[in-house]
């Protein structure tokens, strides 16, 4: 959990370095609403967030740059936003990557 919670926030930090750069939308795409739940892919390379404003997040790490730079915690140079996905009515309360990385499977309160 603590991992993914320090993952989030390096995303959220890149996304605000983002749109004080003035960068296209998809780099700067921050989870807003609380998130419910998260979770990363078998290779360590992709993390994802529910959150209650009825969308997923998914980004990339970094995971090369990381141990480069010996960094225990993801930094906002580590992540880059991959996709912002939408769709779901009612708040997403899991997130869970397929073992090949290749799927996303959310789930909501849509019922």
């Amino acid at each position: 959990a603590a991992a993914v919670a320090a993952a989030v926030r390096a995303a959220q930090a890149a996304a605000a370095e983002a749109m004080a750069a003035g960068l296209p939308s998809e780099d700067r795409d921050a989870p807003q609403g609380a998130m419910l739940c998260a979770g990363f892919s078998a290779s360590g390379e992709l993390f994802s967030c529910g959150t209650t404003m009825c969308k997923s997040h998914v980004w990339s790490l970094d995971v090369a740059a990381m141990v480069k730079a010996s960094a225990a915690v993801p930094q906002p140079q580590h992540v880059r936003t991959v996709q912002q996905v939408g769709g779901h009515l009612h708040d997403v309360v899991s997130v869970v990557f397929s073992h090949s990385g290749g799927f996303l499977l959310t789930a909501s309160r849509d019922g």
